[in-house]
């Protein structure tokens, strides 16, 4: 398995391949995306082909699909499509809702979660599904993933201003709450602290993603199933750096990464201990990262 990292800066769509041994990451493929606009989110995922991850990015309201023609040379990027999802940028959530097999498009914010068909996208067309998760402040972001092992897609959000979880099941008009806790540190004290990065990724291969916050260097795991701390690790740096959880190595569980000013710092999960280190360049703003992708 390669595994490939995808992020946008002046309207370049870059893909680096994290296996290279090289102390200086080479791009496997450099794809222009149209104009440079900071307010982009780059939001790659398997929008519309089988062996995706299409390209993609989300620019104040227009979510625009892109061909990565290979992933190899350069060039400009096939456009896809595209649709009208919002009148204001969101906080993008591509999964599989309904269950084709393929990503599709979404958006939460403030405790509206919306879905929109992707495969034929209708301009200005209705959300296929739109879920109330009950009143979230502005500062809360969406997380997805299978956090119960019961081999459905499952909607979290997570608050950094009261550093809350809260676990859904998908259902219209309102979804179903399934738990609520506080992420805290090893004396039972909630997390503070900026900027606070929340996900879920299956760090153990066991196919529950683990709720996770990467906080100033520090990895915080808690148990789905009773809220609590499960384990704690540093990788750092102190202040700052952006969490890029990946199975780059192919063991089928996820491997911590961590991007801080243009170095790429990959870890083994054992410890976990350092593996190696790649300069991919610094990109001027790390609110480019993007997720990770594989194929």
């Amino acid at each position: 398995m390669t595994s490939h990292k995808t992020w946008q800066v002046a309207g370049v769509l870059l893909v680096l391949g994290l296996l290279s041994t090289a102390a200086s990451a080479q791009p496997v493929g450099s794809l222009w995306s149209g104009p440079a606009d900071p307010a982009c989110i780059p939001v790659p995922a398997n929008y519309k082909t089988p062996n995706g991850p299409e390209l993609s990015k989300l620019c104040g309201g227009a979510w625009h699909m892109f061909d990565r023609g290979g992933v190899t040379g350069t060039g400009t990027a096939g456009y896809l499509g595209g649709i009208w999802v919002t009148t204001a940028d969101k906080y993008p959530a591509p999964a599989d809702y309904t269950g084709d097999g393929f990503d599709d498009v979404s958006w939460f914010y403030q405790g509206v979660w919306n879905v929109y068909e992707t495969l034929n996208p209708t301009p200005g067309a209705a959300p296929i599904m739109a879920m109330w998760l009950g009143a979230h402040t502005a500062d809360c972001k969406p997380i997805t993933g299978n956090f119960t092992g019961d081999a459905g897609l499952e909607l979290a959000t997570f608050c950094p201003s009261t550093a809350t979880f809260r676990v859904f099941t998908p259902a219209e008009p309102v979804a179903t709450l399934l738990t609520t806790f506080q992420a805290v540190d090893g004396g039972g004290t909630p997390l503070t602290g900026s900027p606070m990065r929340a996900f879920g990724a299956d760090f153990d291969g066991d196919g529950f993603d683990t709720l996770t916050v990467f906080l100033n260097g520090n990895w915080w795991q808690y148990d789905y199933n009773t809220g609590t701390l499960d384990r704690n690790f540093w990788t750092g740096p102190a202040s700052g750096g952006e969490p890029v959880p990946i199975d780059w190595d192919g063991d089928g569980s996820v491997e911590p990464a961590v991007f801080n000013s243009g170095a790429l710092t990959l870890y083994s999960d054992d410890a976990p201990t350092f593996d190696r280190g790649l300069w991919i360049g610094n990109v001027g703003n790390e609110r480019f990262i993007s997720k990770l992708t594989q194929e």
